[in-house]
């Protein structure tokens, strides 16, 4: 099959200072206990983005058992990692925060009214994890993984035609307001992917939507200007593809070009795949995976291999169900 296909969001990655600590808030507080992998592989393709050289990292991918998109959670473990000396705020170029749906708004907001930065209404409302990180809670009927990213940009007439041609040429809203954190004036754009494929894991990660928020007063702020790739904070939006040589391509012939491209056998922790990133106009980093094969149970060997199914064709729900016999190894909570 040589179409491409884009199955939705598979992680938000976030750098941490703890990535066990990181992990277990993530699994307490927003349900995240699916671990697919803990890697403590050396990370060497990102190098550009670290200073130019390899560094002595941890990562651990948390899904939730609903679906939706996962957290990849990332820690140097040899370097430092230097935190920003902000908090991240809506219109900040980059990343700014990740949106998740909940069955009850009013529980979901006295459950977690120790992190909540703004009041809750029929809309949703705001927290920030422990380590500063905002985050968009959602009315739903399911509750689940990430739904959303809202990714501040500097120009959404600039910003527009990268993420169009990532298949996000739906617009579901346009509006401007003062954003409910921060109160600066901003004008959203809610984009949809149009073309988003239901099959293997497209059934899981549920449909995603891309918010690009531009500040309509002043300059924005780069939260990762003078810091690497991994330093705390969200470092990258993931999408789970089908023929990632074929995104190469394409994104090159419309003035995207990938900057970083892992090997096509690349191995995570007993999962593997090929990986990619690129750059939107603001330098925010897109990454896409094409996984290949997926460690169910490890006891026992029995991995998924992706390569030798159709890629329009759903992974089976008793495989998704078995997926929950991944559980990180939860702590008592705090």
């Amino acid at each position: 099959m040589d179409q491409k296909l884009l199955y939705g969001i598979q992680q938000i990655g976030i750098g941490a200072t703890d990535v066990e600590a990181a992990a277990q808030w993530y699994a307490h507080h927003l349900d995240a206990t699916i671990q697919i992998f803990d890697d403590c592989t050396p990370a060497t393709h990102m190098a550009p983005y670290m200073g130019g050289s390899p560094q002595a990292k941890r990562a651990m991918l948390l899904l939730h058992p609903n679906g939706g998109g996962g957290f990849e959670i990332w820690q140097y473990t040899k370097r430092k990692p230097q935190a920003d000396s902000e908090l991240v705020m809506p219109g900040d170029i980059g990343i700014n925060y990740f949106s998740i749906r909940v069955t009850n708004l009013q529980s979901s907001y006295e459950r977690l009214l120790a992190f909540a930065v703004s009041e809750y209404d029929d809309l949703g409302f705001y927290i920030r994890d422990p380590f500063g990180n905002l985050i968009e809670l959602l009315p739903g009927q399911r509750p689940g993984g990430v739904c959303g990213c809202t990714i501040g940009v500097s120009s959404l007439a600039t910003a527009l035609p990268f993420y169009h041609a990532l298949g996000f040429d739906e617009k579901l809203a346009t509006h401007e307001r003062h954003h409910p954190v921060g109160k600066k004036p901003c004008k959203q754009v809610v984009l949809k992917n149009s073309k988003q494929s239901g099959g293997r894991f497209g059934g899981f990660f549920g449909p995603s939507e891309i918010t690009l928020i531009q500040l309509l007063e002043g300059d924005p702020r780069k939260p990762y200007e003078n810091r690497f790739w991994g330093d705390p904070g969200y470092m990258h939006l993931c999408f789970d593809v089908y023929n990632l040589p074929r995104w190469v391509d394409e994104q090159q012939q419309a003035g995207f070009p990938f900057s970083i491209l892992s090997n096509p056998d690349f191995r995570m922790g007993d999962a593997g795949g090929h990986w990619g990133y690129m750059e939107d106009p603001d330098g925010t980093l897109i990454e896409m995976v094409e996984t290949h094969h997926l460690p169910i149970i490890k006891k026992i060997g029995w991995k998924l291999n992706l390569s030798r199914r159709s890629p329009v064709r759903p992974v089976a729900p008793w495989i998704l169900w078995a997926l929950r016999f991944k559980k990180l190894n939860l702590q008592p909570k705090p």
